[in-house]
């Protein structure tokens, strides 16, 4: 019995803390507003910054994070990937290596530098 209710305590546990970041995320995005790539591409020097991996980065972003209320979530190029994503470095490894394959970008036996940048 004892077992029992230490296992429910750790489901509801989880349950709540799962509730509380959705809403925490949902508030920061209705503050932000309509989800906007142009923004997020002007904040990079795209003479510098492939805006093919721009685009892949924050669409994958966007699809990680989510929708709340049904709008993509609007995604910032200063936004943390630990902080306000809470993302795990292995879900980042995820995204770099998608946004390679897309792109047909070799990356033999590199690190991910998006996750190097983030640390």
């Amino acid at each position: 019995m004892n077992t029992l209710i230490i296992i429910a305590g750790i489901i509801l546990f989880f349950a709540m803390a799962s509730l509380l970041d959705a809403r925490r995320m949902k508030k920061i995005a209705k503050e932000r507003g309509q989800p906007d790539i142009c923004t997020y591409a002007r904040s990079f020097d795209y003479r510098n910054v492939n805006t093919k991996i721009m685009r892949e980065v924050y669409n994958l972003v966007q699809d990680w994070v989510g929708k709340y209320d049904d709008v993509p979530f609007p995604v910032k190029s200063d936004d943390s990937f630990d902080s306000l994503y809470r993302m795990d470095p292995e879900d980042l490894d995820d995204i770099y290596f998608e946004v390679a394959d897309k792109l047909g970008i070799s990356t033999g036996m590199m690190h991910n530098p998006i996750l190097t940048m983030t640390g």
